[in-house]
């Protein structure tokens, strides 16, 4: 009896388990055993927080928030917590000891200070550890495409260091090595022509670039005098430029190598000092057997060599049919072409940059599409490969109300105008960019408006002219021969239209008139169709929205509820335009009464 007894409880209790599941204490399962508090990670790994914090930010581990706070075991209130997963790889990391090394150094460092031993502390110093993070660069990175995929950050940090001043917490040295790292990367990045877009916006100079197949998106402050906060916690800063400017490094040493570049390149401490930027270093290929290194200074920074840039590659016997098995061909090459047209875009050119105007940003930018570019010295030094008074310069930029000196046959610019063509991908008559003018509209690059979205008229404006451009509508203006004649040609258009309107007789007139009212009947009839059309589809929709779940509905209700709100939005915009553009034309004509 007891054993069939046994039998039977032990099949109620497998029945209940099939049911309701098998029962777990509180911490043990779920969320609870998958996310651990900061303080708790601390403890294990036998680190400070500070530490932990620097280790966390070379490794890549990042705090995370549970979906349900309640079901974690303690209290959650302003809590961090971390997968535990992660901490357990933290574990494994061999800086941890190398952490331990370094507190261990600084107290038998101090200890040795205090009591006077300098042969002591010399010897200790001697036998300092180093800090290496190569193998978390590798580990992090497999490939080099995988490093320049998350290269936004850290060119964005690394730019912003170059630009510091030396204080308590940013040694001279580090400052000095961003601005080495950053001008290198901007050097390949001329010799690749990998420069898409630039905008100068209030925070500072937005550039993208195409490297490796990947889109680069970086902020450049610019320079001025910088005041550093102190609320800034630079400690957290310099864990993440230690880092960036390492992976910095192996990033530039590639794309030298692609170019067949030594690496790192040799550098003029004074020119360095002197702030010139790119001429500051001098490059030197690899040497061969057959040909010997050329160095590449200044001249070779303006060169116009493309042949760095990428190409289209052409396998047409690989293909089934040869070039007709490939129906995307003639789009492919047509978009080399354009590409083409585009990073040469000052091609044969050559610019001159006075002394007031942004020469750091609009050197690179130039370079970028083969332009030469050249710069008015401070002092007698850091002048330019060629003068001012130099016939060749056909651009002249400046950023003041009137040039101080003007030589003829060359166009006198404003800064902007660099940009704006870059942009736009063609070169726009410089009329609008004149030395004292008004600008038009600086606008982004970066947003691309839709079809519902709102378009400011400046960006039509600019669209419509580049499109002009690029079907060659627009004429130069030295062509006036061409001009001419073709005034001549629609003069006489017009008289032989005159001539037969004349000869036309009456009953010639009475047949239009009659053409006429019938293709008005005809649109009539077209009209109603499309809305016939238009009802029917309305109907449709109506029908196909009573069909549908209520899961369904209620997506489909939130998605129309987003396009009424941005129809609101852009109504008040375009109200706001209006508003805008009759308060101009008030003031004007308030001007012209007052001027009467």
């Amino acid at each position: 009896n007891t054993a069939v007894e046994e039998e039977q409880t032990r099949v109620e209790v497998s029945c209940q388990i099939a049911i309701m599941g098998r029962m777990h204490k509180k911490g043990e399962h779920g969320a609870a055993t998958e996310f651990i508090s900061r303080t708790k990670a601390v403890r294990r790994l036998q680190l400070t927080l500070i530490d932990f914090r620097r280790l966390c930010i070379l490794k890549g581990i990042y705090p995370r928030e549970p979906a349900n706070k309640k079901k974690l075991s303690g209290s959650t209130a302003n809590r961090t917590y971390y997968f535990v997963k992660d901490i357990k790889f933290l574990a494994h990391e061999p800086l941890i000891e190398k952490f331990r090394e370094m507190k261990t150094f600084s107290r038998k460092l101090k200890k040795a200070l205090a009591k006077d031993q300098e042969g002591v502390a010399e010897g200790l110093r001697k036998k300092e550890p180093r800090l290496s993070v190569d193998h978390i660069i590798r580990e992090r990175y497999p490939s080099v495409v995988d490093a320049v995929r998350d290269l936004d950050d850290c060119l964005c940090l690394v730019f912003l260091f170059a630009n510091f001043p030396q204080i308590k917490f940013i040694q001279s040295s580090i400052v000095s090595k961003c601005k080495r790292f950053s001008q290198e990367f901007l050097y390949a990045l001329t010799r690749t022509r990998a420069l898409r877009k630039v905008f100068l916006s209030v925070k500072g100079i937005y550039y993208q670039a195409e490297v490796m197949g990947q889109t680069v998106t970086w902020v450049a402050p610019y320079k001025f005098s910088t005041d550093v906060p102190p609320e800034v916690d630079f400690r957290v800063m310099s864990s993440f430029l230690s880092f960036y400017v390492r992976l910095l490094g192996f990033v530039n040493w590639k794309l030298f190598a692609d170019l067949g570049l030594k690496y790192p390149p040799k550098i003029d401490e004074t020119k360095l000092q002197e702030d010139i930027g790119m001429s500051a270093f001098t490059f030197d290929a690899f040497e061969d057997d057959e040909q010997t290194a050329t160095t590449a200074t200044t001249t070779a920074l303006n060169s116009t060599d493309a042949g760095d840039a990428a190409t289209l590659d052409h396998f047409p016997e690989q293909m089934e049919g040869g070039e007709e098995g490939m129906p995307n061909l003639e789009d492919l090459q047509k978009k080399q072409r354009e590409m083409d047209s585009f990073t040469h875009l000052f091609e044969g050119k050559l610019f001159f940059l006075a002394r007031e105007v942004p020469r750091y940003s609009l050197e690179f930018a130039i370079r970028s599409f083969g332009g030469k570019v050249s710069w008015e010295g401070v002092g007698g030094s850091g002048e330019g490969p060629y003068s001012a008074d130099d016939e060749r310069i056909t651009h002249h930029i400046v950023d003041r109300p009137k040039a101080s000196s003007s030589f003829d046959g060359r166009s006198y610019v404003q800064p902007q105008w660099v940009y704006d063509c870059i942009n736009a991908k063609v070169l726009i008559p410089t009329a609008d960019y004149a030395p004292g003018a008004v600008l038009p509209a600086h606008l982004s690059p970066f947003v691309r408006e839709g079809e519902n979205d709102y378009m400011p008229p400046e960006r039509l404006e600019q669209i419509e002219m580049a499109e002009r451009i690029h079907k060659g509508d627009v004429e130069k203006e030295d062509d006036e021969e061409e001009v001419d004649g073709k005034i001549d040609e629609a003069d006489d258009d017009k008289a032989l239209k005159e001539g037969l309107e004349k000869e036309m007789t009456e009953e010639d007139k009475v047949e239009t008139d009659t053409k006429s009212k019938k293709k008005k009947k005809k649109k009539t009839k077209k009209e109603k169709e499309q809305e016939d059309a238009i009802q029917e589809e309305k109907e449709q929709k109506e029908l196909a929205q009573m069909i549908m779940s209520k899961k369904k509905r209620h997506l489909y209700n939130k998605i129309m509820a987003t396009k009424d709100r941005k129809k609101k939005k852009v109504n008040q915009l375009r109200s706001k335009r209006r508003a805008y553009e009759q308060g101009i034309s008030e003031g004007e004509t308030a001007k012209k009464a007052k001027a009467q």
